[in-house]
């Protein structure tokens, strides 16, 4: 009706117009996506927002308990931060090294004799 024919454009059909253009670079075609690799990164900012915000539950949460209660609180955070750290803290030392080797080894001996107790009580 208009000199032209209504069709479905497929999305970021601009693209292979803009990268057929005489003087055009894949740069600047890609710098059209919506995501950029800058984007595709870590946001810092809402990774520090959450911190925070999970620090004050935290806190508010230890401030309801008693003193006896903040002690075992407090070292069951501690034994999970060395879990989720044992390569950095531990792994310049022979014990882990050998540990780090022979982990599955020591998860079916450890499997085995649970299954063991279980099986004799």
């Amino acid at each position: 009706r208009f000199g032209f024919e209504a069709r479905r454009v497929a999305p970021f059909a601009s693209l292979a117009v803009l990268s057929r253009a005489p003087g055009a670079s894949a740069h600047t075609a890609a710098a059209m996506l919506p995501i950029s690799r800058k984007s595709i990164g870590r946001d810092w900012m809402e990774f520090f927002t959450v911190l925070v915000w999970a620090t004050v539950i935290l806190i508010m949460f230890l401030s309801k308990l008693k003193a006896f209660q903040d002690v075992l609180v407090a070292i069951i955070i501690l034994c999970l931060f060395a879990i989720a750290n044992a390569d950095s803290f531990f792994g310049r030392f022979k014990f882990y090294k050998i540990y780090y080797v022979l982990r599955k080894s020591l998860l079916k001996d450890c499997l085995g004799t649970a299954g063991i107790a279980l099986f004799f009580l």
